[in-house]
């Protein structure tokens, strides 16, 4: 089609064939927060430089607390101006969790991301090696990096043979997932001593959570433009504003909102 190849393959049977899927997204607020950044540095006023990274501003953070999101990526609906207000968020790490879980994808794990951010419900008991890498989500399995790590350290795997196992996991491969649960029991009592009674409840959490959850990847970018809206917003509104405006004018219902 016009010159380049197209497919219409199932996800899974390219992947089989060693084929890499990747998602793109056009997003326009993309544009708006450059032609702000632009216009501001022109005025002579000073930017942080975003693309190394979230800088820990007090303001911005109070903004999003408050609930004043209208016009931020990711952050401009009732739904999770509401959740914001709940559990407030003070550092970029709660903002990518936030928004990882207000999508129906992942939407599954709220409440016990809730329960261990606020401290309702005492956490589970979990093995000291996942207690670690579930610290920074409160004890949910909430990213696909941390299943692939959990995986990786319990069975001695490789990172990317701990990979093709979330994987598995994540489409519900039924066909590979009893073959996947006996190589992965034996990995854990050949690479690491673990007994079965420890390492089958580890790979059954795993594979029951696999498919709600998210790249952190893509969690963190959102998080980061999020953050990145929040603070011109904050600190330039005049510039963001108009920039915004300006990229909605053949949106007059957004320009509205």
């Amino acid at each position: 089609h016009g010159g380049e190849t197209v497919t219409q393959y199932m996800t899974d049977a390219l992947e089989d064939v060693g084929f890499v899927r990747i998602d793109l997204a056009g997003l326009p607020i993309l544009d708006a927060a450059a032609d702000a950044e632009a216009r501001i540095r022109k005025s002579g006023k000073r930017l942080p430089d975003f693309d190394a990274g979230a800088p820990d501003d007090a303001a911005t953070f109070e903004m999003i607390n408050r609930g004043e999101t209208v016009g931020l990526h990711g952050l401009d609906n009732d739904g999770i101006r509401d959740l914001i207000r709940q559990t407030g968020v003070t550092r970029i790490d709660d903002l990518a969790a936030i928004l990882t879980l207000f999508r129906p994808s992942t939407m599954g794990l709220l409440e016990d991301y809730l329960n261990g951010r606020t401290g309702r419900v005492a956490p589970q008991a979990d093995h000291p090696w996942i207690q670690l890498i579930l610290k920074e989500t409160y004890g949910t399995m909430l990213y696909q990096e941390q299943l692939t790590r959990i995986v990786c350290v319990f069975a001695g795997y490789s990172l990317g043979r701990a990979e093709l196992t979330r994987g598995i996991l994540s489409r519900r491969r039924t066909d590979l997932l009893q073959s996947e649960r006996q190589a992965f029991l034996e990995s854990c009592a050949r690479n690491r001593g673990i007994e079965n009674s420890m390492s089958g409840p580890v790979f059954d959490r795993i594979a029951q959570v696999a498919s709600l959850a998210s790249s952190k990847a893509h969690a963190m970018g959102n998080a980061l433009l999020a953050y990145r809206t929040a603070y011109l917003k904050a600190h330039y509104p005049d510039f963001f504003l108009a920039a915004l405006a300006n990229s909605q004018e053949n949106n007059p219902d957004q320009m509205a909102a």
